[in-house]
């Protein structure tokens, strides 16, 4: 299988012996679905050297099922985790017990510096078992947490209270598709590299499917669809001055209310046009 991200290549150059600042943080998101998982993150790497872009979402394949890891914080480490998961998973039986051992271990055997943590979402398919979503934390001087994510989970410097709240404002929806999830995810991570420090570069999405096969649109797609979200930017943040204002009056609201649902029906149009997976 073709990964569809490029991996991460940081510029050859030799490190300084005084100590220097330790890479920024990122932001990486999973969502439950109707019909599955979905990943997104980022791609930008900040380190003391400058940028660089490259993969943040992993996966591995045991022999029962697919995995999937999204990856936030501190970025030393990272390709050493993935390789190890990889290594450990690859043709092999997997268990929930057995993977939250694995993550656990290679996450406790980095500790961070007081102040900055590395965290990671797993996702993975069990074909006996079905879909798993995961959220683990490694700071400094505590062991690694395991525990489900529900419904969805943001983790990194980027996952501000303004990107909870923008989810929230679609948690009431009685159901999401990993084609919903994945549009919501890009919005979050523009958001984020707005908001946040560290994080930028192109969104990349990944999700399983019912069927536990793992997808992930053509970045051709990515792109197209990112720019129509910026499009509805303007519109979204005027509802929400609305619905706050307490100057707006209720026939200004209204009309604000239909020209929205007029522009946000050409916009789903938009999207339609373009599937995503």
């Amino acid at each position: 299988m073709i990964w569809p991200f490029p991996r991460p290549h940081p510029p050859m150059i030799l490190r300084p012996k005084r100590p220097l600042e330790r890479p920024l943080m990122t932001i990486a998101a999973g969502f439950r679905c109707q019909n599955g998982i979905v990943l997104c993150a980022d791609s930008q790497y900040t380190a003391w050297y400058g940028k660089y872009y490259g993969a943040k979402l992993f996966g591995a394949f045991p022999k029962n099922g697919v995995v999937m890891t999204a990856f936030a914080g501190l970025t030393d480490h990272m390709g050493e985790v993935k390789d190890k998961i990889e290594k450990s998973v690859e043709g092999v039986e997997v268990s929930v017990d057995g993977i939250k051992s694995l993550v656990c271990s290679l996450l406790n055997a980095y500790q961070p510096p007081e102040g900055e943590m590395f965290q990671m979402l797993t996702a993975f398919h069990l074909k006996d078992g079905g879909h798993y979503l995961f959220a683990s934390n490694r700071v400094a001087d505590m062991p690694a947490t395991w525990f489900p994510v529900n419904h969805y989970e943001c983790v990194g410097s980027g996952a501000s209270p303004l990107i909870h709240y923008l989810v929230r404002l679609f948690e009431r929806l009685p159901a999401f598709s990993i084609e919903q999830a994945g549009i919501l995810g890009m919005y979050l991570v523009r958001q984020a590299e707005k908001y946040g420090e560290g994080v930028g570069g192109e969104a990349q999405i990944c999700a399983l499917n019912e069927q536990g096969v793992m997808v992930a649109p053509y970045r051709g797609l990515v792109e197209e669809k990112e720019k129509l979200l910026k499009g509805e930017e303007y519109d979204l943040a005027l509802l929400l001055s609305s619905l706050i204002d307490d100057r707006v009056s209720e026939d200004d609201f209204d009309k604000t209310l239909k020209t929205l649902c007029s522009r946000m029906k050409d916009f789903r149009r938009n999207l339609r046009e373009c599937p995503m997976f």
